[in-house]
């Protein structure tokens, strides 16, 4: 009785929030069949060629650590007669700039008249750790030395820039400077970095310039090599927008301005299209050439001293090469395999989603509540597990033929499934009786008491078509609440 209430206190506690789980129905549509196929289609192939050979995701990916090297290589001698931009004044820049004009560029004013000056490798080139830079032009600012008084017996000299013209002159051997490079690969799942992997050099639009075995240092590269790379030519305008609007005319050249490239340096291990050689992919650098835009390969200006000028300002400009390393590495991950496969069984659920959603507004949309959806009732869940457990205990006495008596078992399993009348009807009554040696006789009695059905939800019949197989519902239409109870005496 405690049990009765305390359950149909529950009920109508949580009326409204039932629990909702998934029936499965199989129809036989073939535009539902055909959708479903093509989708889980899709899905097997998204997995096996994007996922898997074409983005290799069965991999752990990082971004490499690279050390580079650079120095100076012996380049050719450069020619220094018929040169156009040699002793004229078909280069010279910003003459007739405004003084505004003239503050915007930094005052710098390049002419009227530009010599050119011989290459000298180790005058000429700028190397550090992630650059290497070629001078192109030179502009030498005499100074004058300030000599003023200081403490006893000590003067203070100030140099500054004298009255007298600036020189300004070109260096014709910048495109024949060119330098070695060792690179070094590294990345966590490596006991060591890789020194020099396989290098390939690549054009703008792709095609392959130069190729590097593995273990073969980057040599015999120039700089008029990275400018072609770019499609970049010294004696070309270097646009500056906000100069008169970007008018040819004021616009200084290259050879002047100098120039800012990236070398992009991409390292990578699996690469589309391509299946690695070892679980550590096949390590390759891929290096492509950029410009900054509108940039200038400014190098600096410093005090120096030149012999028959003395003390100068020197100011110069460049071809600037800037390694830029990326790229990703990766090694094969038990741990993505899974993530893959997580991913492959989420991708089949929405396949699967799709199809049931054409089905509900496009395909059945009058029949599908009736087709997909059904309530049953806690009493029916009652009633059909009785039912299953009076079933397994039949089955479990066929096998073992001992313990409980057979008649008894098919008593209890058939008050479990047949529908109870409205009057309660005692059921059959089986004595059984032995006498052993001055044993007593033992009676087993059976009873099983019914009541009133109790009313079960209606499930609505299968529209044609449609193979359905609920086996709740089917025990909410043959048993009755209550049914299945026993009692022994």
């Amino acid at each position: 009785m405690r049990a009765d209430r305390c359950r149909k206190g529950c009920t109508s506690l949580l009326y409204g929030l039932e629990y909702e789980t998934t029936r499965r129905v199989a129809i036989h549509d073939w535009r539902l069949q055909l959708t479903s196929l093509g989708l889980r289609f899709g899905v097997l192939l998204y997995v096996v060629l994007i996922q898997v050979t074409l983005w290799h995701r069965y991999a752990a990916f990082e971004t490499p650590a690279v050390h580079t090297n650079a120095w100076n290589a012996l380049g050719a001698a450069p020619v220094m007669s018929g040169l156009p931009f040699c002793n004229t004044s078909a280069y010279a820049w910003g003459l007739n700039f405004t003084d505004e004009e003239k503050v915007t560029v930094g005052g710098i004013v390049i002419g009227p008249s530009i010599g050119c000056a011989p290459f000298d490798s180790t005058a000429h080139t700028v190397v550090t750790e992630s650059s290497f830079s070629a001078v192109s032009y030179q502009r030498i600012q005499p100074l004058t030395p300030n000599i003023t008084a200081g403490a006893v017996g000590v003067q203070n000299t100030t140099l500054y820039p004298g009255a007298g013209d600036a020189y300004h002159l070109m260096v014709p051997g910048t495109l024949a400077a060119s330098f070695n490079m060792i690179h070094v690969m590294a990345a966590s799942f490596l006991s060591e970095g890789i020194s020099n992997p396989a290098t390939v050099l690549k054009s703008k639009d792709g095609r392959v310039l130069r190729t590097f075995p593995a273990g073969t240092i980057i040599s015999g590269l120039s700089v008029g090599d990275f400018l072609q790379m770019a499609g970049i030519d010294l004696d070309d305008y270097n646009v500056q927008p906000w100069i008169r609007g970007g008018d040819l005319a004021f616009q200084p050249r290259f050879r002047l301005t100098g120039v800012a490239l990236l070398v992009r340096m991409e390292y990578t291990t699996h690469r589309m299209w391509e299946w690695p050689s070892s679980k550590y992919g096949s390590p390759l650098c891929t290096i492509t050439v950029e410009r900054v835009p509108t940039a200038w390969g400014f190098l600096g200006s410093s005090n120096s001293y030149m012999p028959g000028a003395g003390p100068v300002l020197l100011t110069q400009t460049g071809i600037k090469l800037q390694f830029v390393p990326g790229g990703l590495v990766g090694v094969f991950d038990p741990f993505s395999v899974v993530l893959r496969l997580i991913e492959a069984v989420v991708l089949f659920g929405i396949a699967e989603y799709i199809t049931d959603k054409l089905a509900q507004h496009v395909f059945h949309r009058g029949i599908y509540h009736s087709i997909f959806v059904s309530h049953v009732s806690a009493d029916s869940i009652t009633a059909s597990k009785s039912q299953w457990r009076a079933s397994k205990r039949l089955a479990d006495a066929r096998r073992s033929r001992q313990g409980i008596s057979m008649g008894r078992l098919l008593s209890e399993w058939r008050s479990s499934t047949r529908v109870a009348a409205v009057e309660p009807e005692p059921v059959e009554t089986a004595q059984t009786s032995a006498a052993a040696g001055g044993s007593t006789a033992r009676t087993a009695t059976l009873v099983a008491t019914t009541v009133a059905p109790s009313p079960v939800a209606e499930v609505p019949a299968s529209p044609a078509g449609v193979v359905t197989d609920n086996p709740l519902s089917l025990a909410a239409t043959s048993a009755n609440d209550g049914a299945g109870s026993v009692k022994a005496e």
